[in-house]
C-alpha cells in the first residue's frame, strides 16, 4: 500500500501511507507520515515526518526526525523526541528528550533533552545533557557524566561525574569520582579519585583513594590509606591506618591510629599517638600524648607533654608537666617545674623552676634555680650545684 508520492521498492506487507514516504524493502514495515523512510527490515514503524529506520526488526521511531538506524526493538516515541538518535541495539528507549543519542547496548533508556549514551546495558539517563558512555545499569543525571562501570549513579548531581568502577555515587554539585568501589562523593566540588569505600561529603573535600576513608568537613584531604577520618576544616592525612585528624588545619602525616585534634595539631606518623593541644606536635614514636599549647614530642614511647610550651625529645615513658619544661630524652623521667630541664637519663624529676639535672638516674632537683648533673638518688632542694 502507498501514498502519494511515496515509494515501496520491494519485500512484503510492507506499507507506506505517508506523503513522500518510502520503504526500500522488508517485511512487515509501515511509514506514514511525511518523507519517512525504512531502508529494510522486518515490522518496524516510522511514524514521525523526517523519520527514518535503516532496518532490523520491530523498531519504531514515532517523532520528528528521529533515526533508528537497526537493531531489534528500539522505540523513540512521540512525545518530545525530535531529532533523536538510536544507532542500534536491543530494546533501546529515548522516551523523552529531543537531540538525545544511543549508540547501541541493551535496555538503555535516555530521558532527558540532549543526552547520550553510547552503549552498555540498562543504563538510564533521568535529565538534560547526562551521559554515560558505556558499562551496566549505570544512571547519570543533569549535566553529569558517567565513563564506564557498573551501577554507578550520578542522578541527583549537577555537572557531577564518575569515570569508572562498581557502585560509586557522585550527587552534588560538581562531584567527582574517578573510580574504584562504593565510593560517594556527596558534596558541592567533593573528590574521590579511586579505591574502594570511600567519602568525601563536604564542600571541597577531597580523598585521593585508599580504603574506607572519611572526608567529612570543608576543605579536608586525605590522600590515600585505610579508614582514616578528616573530620576538621582543612584538616589533612596523608595515609595510613586509623588516623583523625579532627580541628582546624590538623595534619596527621600517616602511621596508624594516630589523632591530632588540637587545632593547628601535627602528628608526623608512628602508632597511637595523640597531638590535642593547640598547635601541638608529634614526630613520631608509640603512644605519646602533646596535649597543651605548642607541646613537642619528637618520637619514643609513652611520653607525655602536658605544658604549655613544653618539650620532649624522645625516650619512653616521660612526663613533661609544666609550662616551658623539657626532656631531651631517657626513661621515666618528670619535668615538673617551670622552665626546668631533664636532659636524659631514668627516673628523674624536677620540681621547682628553673632546676636541671643532665643524666644519671633517681635524681630529684626541688629548688629553684638548681643543677644536678648526674649520679644516682641526688636530691636538691635549694641553689646548688651537684655534678
Amino acid at each position: 500500500m502507498t501514498s502519494a508520492l511515496s515509494f515501496v521498492g520491494g519485500g512484503t506487507t510492507n506499507c507506506a501511507i505517508g506523503n513522500c514516504s518510502s520503504i526500500v524493502g522488508g517485511s512487515g514495515n509501515t511509514v506514514s507520515s511525511v518523507f519517512s523512510t525504512i531502508g529494510g527490515g522486518r515490522g518496524n514503524i516510522s511514524s514521525g515526518n523526517y523519520s527514518t529506520i535503516g532496518g532490523g526488526n520491530g523498531n519504531t521511531a514515532l517523532c520528528i526526525g528521529s533515526f533508528i538506524g537497526g537493531g531489534y526493538n528500539n522505540t523513540i516515541p512521540s512525545y518530545y523526541n525530535d531529532n533523536t538518535v538510536i544507532v542500534g541495539g536491543k530494546s533501546n528507549c529515548i522516551s523523552y528528550g529531543c537531540y538525545s543519542f544511543i549508540g547501541a547496548g541493551c535496555s538503555n533508556v535516555s530521558a532527558g533533552i540532549s543526552t547520550f549514551i553510547g552503549g552498555g546495558r540498562k543504563n538510564c539517563i533521568s535529565s538534560n545533557y547526562g551521559t554515560i558512555v558505556n558499562g551496566f545499569c549505570n544512571c547519570s543525571g543533569n549535566v553529569s557524566f558517567i565513563g564506564n562501570g557498573n551501577c554507578n549513579t550520578t542522578s541527583t548531581g549537577i555537572r557531577s561525574f564518575i569515570g569508572n568502577g562498581n557502585k560509586n555515587t557522585s550527587s552534588s554539585y560538581y562531584s567527582f569520582v574517578g573510580g574504584g568501589n562504593c565510593n560517594t562523593s556527596s558534596c558541592c566540588f567533593s573528590f574521590i579519585g579511586n579505591g574502594s569505600g570511600n567519602t568525601s561529603s563536604n564542600c571541597f573535600s577531597f580523598v585521593g583513594g585508599g580504603f574506607k576513608n572519611t572526608s567529612s568537613c570543608c576543605f579536608s584531604t586525605i590522600a590515600g590509606g585505610n579508614t582514616n577520618t578528616a573530620s576538621g576544616l582543612r584538616s589533612f592525612i596523608g595515609g595510613g591506618f586509623g588516623n583523625i585528624s579532627s580541628s582546624t588545619s590538623t595534619v596527621v602525616g600517616g602511621g596508624q591510629i594516630n589523632t591530632a585534634s588540637g587545632g593547628y595539631s601535627f602528628v608526623g606518623g608512628g602508632k597511637n599517638n595523640t597531638s590535642s593541644g593547640l598547635t601541638s606536635t608529634i614526630a613520631g614514636g608509640r603512644c605519646n600524648t602533646s596535649g597543651e599549647l605548642d607541646s613537642t614530642i619528637g618520637g619514643g614511647f609513652k611520653n607525655t607533654s602536658l605544658g604549655e610550651y613544653s618539650f620532649i625529645g624522645g625516650g619512653r615513658e616521660n612526663n613533661s608537666v609544666c609550662r616551658d619544661s623539657s626532656i631531651g630524652g631517657g626513661r621515666g623521667n618528670c619535668a615538673n617545674g617551670y622552665r626546668s630541664t631533664i636532659a636524659g637519663g631514668g627516673f628523674n624529676l624536677t620540681q621547682c623552676p628553673n632546676s636541671f639535672i643532665g643524666g644519671g638516674r633517681s635524681n630529684t632537683a626541688s629548688g629553684t634555680d638548681v643543677t644536678i648533673g648526674g649520679g644516682y638518688k641526688n636530691l636538691i632542694s635549694g641553689g646548688t650545684t651537684t655534678n
